[in-house]
C-alpha cells in the first residue's frame, strides 16, 4: 500500500473534477501521480471505436509509473471517475533518486515495467480482462460517450 503522508513542498497537489481525463493514450507525461484522495478508471481507446476498462483505481495508489521510469507514451487513458486528489511527482526527481541509488535498482525498475508491460499486453491480446465476470468493468453507451466527449475535451495542462 503506498503512504501519501509525506508529501514534500516541492510536490504539486491537483484536484481533478469527476469526469475528466488525468492523462491521455499516447501522451508522453513527465509526471508520476499518486492518487490521494478518489477513484480513477484506466481505460483504453480502441481507435475511438469503443473503450475498455482495464482497471478500477480507488486511493491511495500509483497512476503513470510504467511511462515515466520507461519514458515512453501512456498506452491508456486515465479518468477521474470522482473527484480526485493528485500529488504530481516531476520525473527528474524520480531520475534524481534512481541515480543516487545503486545501479541494481534502476536496473530492477526497468525489468519490472518490462515485464508488466509484456503481462499487459498478453492480457489485452486475449481479452484476459475479466470484464464479462466484474460489472464495474463494463461500460454502459450513455457512460462510453461522455467518456468519448471528455477525450475530444481533454486539453493537457499537467
Amino acid at each position: 500500500m503506498v503512504s501519501l503522508d509525506n508529501k514534500k513542498s516541492d510536490d504539486t497537489s491537483l484536484i481533478i473534477p469527476a469526469g475528466k481525463i488525468i492523462f491521455n493514450e499516447g501522451q508522453k507525461s513527465k509526471y508520476l501521480y499518486l492518487l490521494k484522495r478518489g477513484d480513477v478508471r484506466l481505460i483504453k481507446n480502441h481507435g475511438g471505436k469503443y473503450l475498455t476498462i482495464l482497471k478500477n483505481m480507488s486511493s491511495p495508489g500509483i497512476l503513470n509509473e510504467i511511462s515515466v521510469l520507461t519514458q515512453r507514451p501512456t498506452e491508456f487513458l486515465a479518468l477521474a471517475h470522482s473527484e480526485v486528489e493528485l500529488i504530481l511527482i516531476d520525473q527528474s526527481n524520480i531520475t534524481t533518486v534512481l541515480a543516487k541509488s545503486p545501479d541494481w535498482i534502476g536496473a530492477m525498475m526497468s525489468t519490472l515495467c518490462e515485464r508488466l508491460k509484456a503481462t499487459e499486453d498478453m492480457i489485452a491480446e486475449h481479452n484476459l480482462n475479466n470484464s464479462f465476470m466484474d460489472q464495474s468493468l463494463t461500460l454502459k453507451k450513455e457512460e462510453e460517450a461522455r467518456y468519448f466527449k471528455a477525450i475530444e475535451e481533454f486539453k493537457p495542462t499537467h
